[in-house]
C-alpha cells in the first residue's frame, strides 16, 4: 500500500502507544493522517486491498490484545482540523480534536 506523505506506516509499533493503558502488540499497519481526505485515501486502498480496517483515536478505554492488530490501523488522532462556516454557523471538529 503506498499512502500519502503525511501518514507514517511501520511495523515496529505496538499498542503500547496508542492506548491510555500502555497495553498491546504490533500494529501490523498504521497511518496517522493529518487531512480528511488523506484519511480517505488511506481507507479506500486498504479497502480495495482487503485488508481489515480498525479505526482508533486517543485510546482511552481501548485495550489493544498481546498479538497486536492485522491489517490497516488509521489513528485519529493527527486529524484536528476545525472550521466554521460562517454563512451556516456550522461547527466542524477533526475525529482527532481533544474536547478536554
Amino acid at each position: 500500500m503506498t499512502l500519502p506523505v503525511d501518514t507514517l506506516t511501520s511495523h515496529s509499533l505496538t499498542g503500547t502507544k496508542f492506548s491510555t493503558y500502555r497495553l498491546g502488540g504490533a500494529l501490523q499497519q498504521v497511518a496517522q493522517p493529518e487531512t480528511v481526505e488523506s484519511a480517505v485515501i488511506v481507507l479506500e486502498q486498504a479497502k480495495a486491498e482487503g485488508q481489515p480496517i480498525t479505526i482508533l483515536g486517543w485510546g482511552s478505554n481501548s485495550i489493544i490484545a498481546s498479538q497486536g492488530i492485522a491489517g490497516l490501523t488509521l489513528i485519529t488522532r493527527n486529524l484536528t482540523e476545525t472550521r466554521l462556516d460562517p454563512e451556516t454557523g456550522e461547527v466542524f471538529f477533526g475525529a482527532g480534536v481533544f474536547l478536554g
